[in-house]
């Protein structure tokens, strides 16, 4: 399929769906939460789609990552979860989270074979786009998974790839929490600023895409 233009539809979704705001929302009272249904035994996570709080402070989100989510969801029929409103925690960082209760009730309900989680990474970091994998409780395969990842990045023309098993083991990551309290092999793809931002580059944010329907779809055939 012909993703040359995938980049304008972006643009659409991150403005409906993933404006940038310092007003928090009271979860309470209004879901911050985009919950996109699939068909697939796949679940896309973008935990900093929109600005977060991490330890009292207001970070930068990780801007596209919610589109990626989104139009995954729409081209795939994979399941995608991303924050759509600031709410006051952090996703991938807080132990206490609202985002893993709702990633737990989910998942709880349906038969999800692996997680990808989706984030940003500044423009100078020197990779294109970086796999991390959980080291604790890790499901078998999970090194075959970050290869399927690496190999069709790479054949869509994202050289840098790099992986890492630093980070993850914060206690709060989504995939540390998806590997070892769900049982659900899981990675989390880090990504350039240069690959995720359309109005940096929309060729690059093209093969970015094309790279990860392709890994979804390969993975699913891979795994059980």
């Amino acid at each position: 399929m012909d993703y040359s233009r995938i980049h304008e539809e972006a643009f659409s979704v991150e403005g409906v769906h993933f404006k940038k705001t310092k007003k928090r929302t009271n979860p309470k009272k209004a879901d911050p939460f985009l919950i996109l249904e699939g068909q697939r035994p796949l679940l896309v996570t973008a935990p900093h789609s929109v600005r977060y709080i991490r330890s009292k402070e207001l970070c930068r989100s990780d801007i596209f990552t919610g589109a990626l989510a989104y139009l995954l969801n729409n081209y795939t029929n994979c399941h995608a979860l991303a924050v759509k409103k600031l709410y006051g925690g952090d996703p991938d960082y807080d132990i206490v989270c609202i985002f893993k209760d709702r990633l737990r009730e989910f998942t709880d309900k349906r038969k999800i074979n692996f997680l990808l989680d989706i984030q940003g990474a500044a423009g100078e970091e020197p990779f294109d786009v970086r796999i991390a994998t959980p080291k604790s409780n890790a499901p078998p395969g999970q090194s075959n998974l970050s290869s399927i990842i690496a190999r069709n990045l790479e054949k869509c023309g994202i050289s840098k790839v790099t992986r890492n098993r630093a980070r993850e083991e914060q206690p709060g990551s989504i995939i540390g929490f998806a590997a070892a309290e769900l049982g659900i092999p899981a990675l989390r793809v880090e990504i350039s600023r240069r690959f995720r931002a359309p109005n940096g580059g929309g060729p690059e944010f093209d093969s970015l895409f094309a790279g990860l329907v392709d890994t979804l779809n390969e993975i699913e055939e891979f795994l059980p």
